[in-house]
């Protein structure tokens, strides 16, 4: 066998494992900062639980979402955002019938997110803040529910979505890619 046929097929060998590790490395870090930001999500939701009227509309559920969706692609935006806002909802136990309309509301949300990635993330992150209260006040107006609270509740959300796309979002989204 011809030496250089030796050294070619061992130089293949080689690119094709560092190929592979490169790849894990890849998978393993989104992995970790979807777990990280999953785990700030139940304890910002475990802080919050027992000041839930006076803290109501401070979550990261749509900040996680979208970044998520920017990041990684829509299926992964939508998966870790249902995941983040079925675990808010249990960590504040707020688990009630409307979350059946706000768990599709995020999931549309974080499936079209990254066909408006032109934008940038801090322009589509209030957008989706913007357009699930809007679903929030419409739950309140024709389900029912605490008019006063809901528009507290929407005011400091989209406010505080705001704050998170403005000041956290673009690093993140940096770290993260």
């Amino acid at each position: 066998m011809n030496k250089y046929v030796v050294k070619l097929s061992k130089n293949k060998t080689t690119l094709i494992l560092v190929a592979l590790l490169v790849f894990m490395l890849a998978f393993v870090k989104s992995l970790i900062f979807i777990a990280a930001l999953l785990l700030a999500n139940i304890i910002i939701g475990l802080i919050i639980r027992p000041f839930k009227y006076v803290l109501a509309g401070i979550e990261i559920v749509t900040l996680i979402t979208i970044v998520t969706s920017f990041a990684y692609g829509s299926l992964a935006g939508v998966i870790v955002g249902t995941i983040a806002l079925i675990i808010a909802f249990i960590a504040i136990a707020r688990f009630t019938p409307r979350a059946l309309i706000f768990i599709p509301t995020m999931m549309i949300l974080a499936w079209i997110a990254p066909f408006f990635s032109a934008l940038g993330v801090t322009a589509v992150g209030i957008g989706a803040a913007i357009a699930y209260n809007f679903v929030v006040l419409l739950s309140i107006v024709f389900l029912g529910g605490d008019l006063p609270k809901g528009i507290i509740y929407i005011i400091i959300n989209i406010a505080f979505n705001i704050f998170l796309f403005t000041a956290i979002a673009p690093g993140l989204l940096r770290a993260m890619g």
